[in-house]
């Protein structure tokens, strides 16, 4: 096991979040009027998060990384440089990656970000939202994991009540697909 990313405080961390994110669950499946498609909620959000813990794990565990934990890896060296130096950081969310940046505002104290994440912008990109993430979680790589999966859980949420609304499929059928719209 990876100690970067499987640790008793990531976990505590994490738990935390899987607290505060249910709590939000459920507060807003209590807001949903329709009954037909309130069940599905909650549902929902925990088939997201126990798939998205499952693939943390079998990335970190099984193939001892990959592109998750490099983009969270990149994320971590934006996050440090966020509170060692915070012009650099917020310079680098709205520039594209150049080596000069890298050079400049990267150092042994902050790490430096996976060299084949940095030179693509658009998987610098991920690693910039990342960021944003990692400094909400405390570096915690489950709890951004579980963040993530609760966004995507919305996002395919709202594409349920959409089908819903249309009629296109049953209520049935759509919540099935709802459960797998984000496992591709």
């Amino acid at each position: 096991m990876e100690s970067n990313y499987i640790s008793i405080q990531d976990i505590s961390i994490a738990l935390l979040w899987f607290a505060i994110l249910l709590i939000v669950s459920f507060y807003k499946r209590n807001r949903i009027e329709n009954l037909e498609i309130k069940k599905y909620y909650i549902r929902n959000i925990l088939f997201k998060f126990s798939f998205a813990i499952f693939f943390s794990i079998i990335y970190i565990v099984y193939y001892g990384g990959g592109d998750t934990t490099a983009y969270w890896d990149g994320a971590i060296t934006l996050n440090k440089l966020f509170f060692s130096a915070p012009i650099d950081y917020f310079n680098h969310l709205i520039s594209e990656p150049t080596s000069a940046l890298r050079a400049m505002h990267f150092s042994a104290d902050t790490g430096y970000p996976p060299g084949w994440i940095y030179r693509e912008p658009e998987a610098w990109f991920v690693c910039k939202l990342s960021s944003i993430v990692s400094i909400v979680t405390l570096r915690s790589y489950f709890a951004g994991t579980l963040l993530f999966a609760f966004f995507t859980a919305r996002a395919s949420w709202r594409v349920f009540e959409m089908l819903e609304k249309l009629e296109t499929h049953s209520v049935r059928i759509a919540a099935y697909c709802l459960y797998c719209l984000c496992l591709q």
